[in-house]
């Protein structure tokens, strides 16, 4: 029994052997992999941190993008450009913005490329490019607050305008009422003349007729002349309104009417010179 002990003794001796390198081996397996994974997860948090800041900057700049186009519709749509100074600050932002979209591009295909070992440098890099382009964002939030609030003072110089264009045209209808009223009283006193003539032949009263006929000729010509003035209002008015991108609402337009109001008044001040020539032709058949 001691011999046979003595010889099994030996042949277990190779395995515990084995086992042991096994052990050792695997053990130093899981501690390269841990270690692996550890310096995986340092080289990346990095990088997971800048594509986060990356992403937040582009939202902001598309959503700045979106902003700017929204304040040039506004200034298209208003009829009213702010001039030089307000097309070079907006052709500025848009090619600030341009160039911030193009770097920011850059960056995130060369973040989507796997690390290399210069990861620190291009970090720190990195980090640099991130406070320029800081300072492009808030120097082109700035630039856009400007405009904005160049565009709150012309909208408030376009309101003052329409007030006072709408004060304008109550006078100038005012005015017209009076003219109508003056005209259509001159015009009944004209027939009242022009009968009283036909039924007068000779004496005195034929006379001062005649003068009275004369002198409402001239008032008709003086108002052949204020009908030419009246055309000239409509104009300015409707060259006002164009500038300012005013239209007529409804069936009701005082310009046109003003400008059909000046017509009448000079047709009749024709009309006037023309029954003139006629009576000056008549004496000169009676000579």
């Amino acid at each position: 029994m001691t011999s046979d002990s003595l010889s099994a003794a030996p042949a277990h001796e190779p395995s515990a052997d084995n086992a042991s390198i096994s052990t050792q081996r695997g053990s130093a397996v899981r501690h390269l992999a841990i270690l692996g994974m550890g310096l995986a997860t340092m080289a990346f948090i990095p990088y997971l941190v800048t594509r986060r800041q990356v992403t937040t900057l582009r939202r902001r700049l598309d959503e700045m993008g979106a902003t700017t186009a929204l304040l040039k519709q506004r200034q298209t749509s208003s009829g009213v450009m702010e001039g030089t100074g307000s097309s070079d600050l907006l052709a500025q932002m848009r090619q600030e913005l341009a160039i911030m979209r193009e770097e920011l591009d850059q960056k995130v295909a060369e973040r989507t490329q796997p690390p290399s070992d210069t990861l620190t440098l291009d970090i720190i890099n990195i980090n640099e490019d991130m406070d320029a382009l800081r300072g492009d964002v808030s120097s082109a939030v700035e630039a856009q607050s400007l405009l904005s609030s160049r565009l709150d003072s012309i909208q408030s110089s376009l309101h003052a305008l329409r007030k006072e264009n709408e004060t304008y045209r109550g006078e100038v209808q005012e005015l017209l009422r009076q003219l109508r009223a003056e005209q259509d009283a001159s015009r009944s006193e004209l027939f009242k003349l022009s009968d009283e003539l036909q039924s007068a032949k000779t004496g005195p009263q034929a006379s001062e007729l005649q003068r009275l006929l004369i002198e409402t000729r001239q008032t008709r010509a003086v108002f052949g002349a204020i009908g030419t003035s009246l055309g000239d209002i409509a104009h300015i008015i409707q060259r006002v309104e164009i500038e300012m991108g005013h239209e007529s609402k409804g069936a009701y337009d005082p310009v046109e009417r003003l400008r059909v109001l000046a017509l009448q008044m000079q047709d009749d001040s024709f009309q006037v010179s023309g029954d003139r020539h006629s009576a000056y032709e008549g004496r000169g058949r009676r000579k």
